[in-house]
């Protein structure tokens, strides 16, 4: 990159789509916390492990700096 900081990424979040349910659209988000994994569908929220990514309507990001290339005050980044 630009910086000279090298970067990875892993998946945080995955929105998927199910089928119109009484006329009306109903997504459901599988996300991350630590290790683990939860699905949140309306009012239920259960540790599961996520659909595949290419099933998926929409999946979120997190940026994560290479720590073999961070140095003094910007090591506090991560």
């Amino acid at each position: 990159s630009k910086d000279g900081i090298t970067y990875t990424y892993r998946i945080v979040a995955v929105v998927q789509h199910l089928s119109s349910i009484f006329g009306s659209e109903h997504f459901i988000a599988f996300v991350r916390n630590g290790d683990s994994w939860f699905c949140c569908n309306d009012n239920n929220i259960e540790q599961k492990m996520p659909i595949k990514p290419v099933d998926a309507e929409m999946v979120v990001f997190e940026q994560i700096p290479s720590l073999s290339r961070l140095s003094g005050a910007d090591s506090n980044l991560v």
